[in-house]
């Protein structure tokens, strides 16, 4: 909880936000709620990390921050109470994830920074992975379309909060492996990184932004890309990164 401090400055940055603002208020107002959401992201990984049980994680949580709050301005301990609530609801959120599926969401950016960088310069690059065929390909797209799938399909089942052990016992044959959730990732990252650089170029319209946090909205949109992906009577381009475009156009269409 070393970052705790730079946290706390982090959200007080947001305060000066307030009432109307300009454009480039309304920027730089974005930009400090990224870096603070971040900043709380990481602490929260982290103590999920050290503390699987997410009810220990927050317990251990409230006692760092019992800890800094003697030396806090009393005119700021309402803004510790904000980070405190805030932070265990994160750590709670992340606790109730399948770990296979916050190392899915926690490198998906990263994923997705060296996917671009590789189809961009045209690199032949293959993965270390039981995958028959490099993602440059159409079958390594198309399997790693098919290992999100699952992912995502599994994640939904061992969604069901009661019964809890008979749901894991009947979903365990089906579970993904680290493999596989990796290879998910890998196509999610191709996704993202595409979708982004269609922004930045302006070919799309509307498209979120990039975070280090993946939605519900886009996971239903990189499990809508695999589906299109993988249906029958797919016209391929050449090279096959270049056939998410046309879907990832039509779901982000310009007026």
């Amino acid at each position: 909880m070393e970052d705790l401090g730079d946290l706390l400055r982090l959200r007080l940055d947001i305060e000066q936000y307030q009432g109307f603002l300009t454009n480039n208020e309304q920027a730089a107002a974005k930009q400090a709620q990224g870096r603070y959401q971040r900043a709380r992201d990481a602490i929260a990984y982290g103590l999920i990390r050290h503390h699987p049980d997410p009810d220990a994680a927050i317990t251990a949580m409230r006692g760092q921050m019992a800890m800094e709050r003697p030396g806090t301005p009393d005119h700021l301990l309402w803004l510790m109470d904000e980070v405190e609530e805030d932070l265990a609801l994160r750590v709670s959120k992340l606790g109730a994830q399948a770990p296979w599926i916050r190392t899915l969401i926690h490198r998906g950016p990263w994923i997705a920074l060296a996917l671009v960088a590789i189809l961009y310069v045209g690199a032949h690059f293959y993965f270390l992975l039981p995958l028959d065929a490099p993602i440059t390909t159409r079958a390594g797209i198309e399997q790693r379309a098919a290992a999100l799938q699952k992912v995502v399909r599994h994640a939904g089942i061992n969604d069901v909060r009661r019964h809890r052990l008979i749901v894991e016992l009947l979903s365990w044959p089906i579970q993904p492996t680290e493999k596989e959730t990796k290879a998910a990732g890998d196509f999610a990252g191709l996704v993202f990184g595409a979708r982004d650089a269609l922004a930045r170029a302006h070919l799309i319209c509307n498209a979120p932004p990039a975070t280090n946090e993946v939605t519900d909205p886009d996971l239903a949109f990189v499990t809508s890309i695999a589906s299109e992906i993988r249906a029958p009577g797919t016209t391929w381009a050449t090279p096959p990164a270049m056939t998410l475009i046309g879907p990832i156009r039509k779901a982000y269409p310009c007026p």
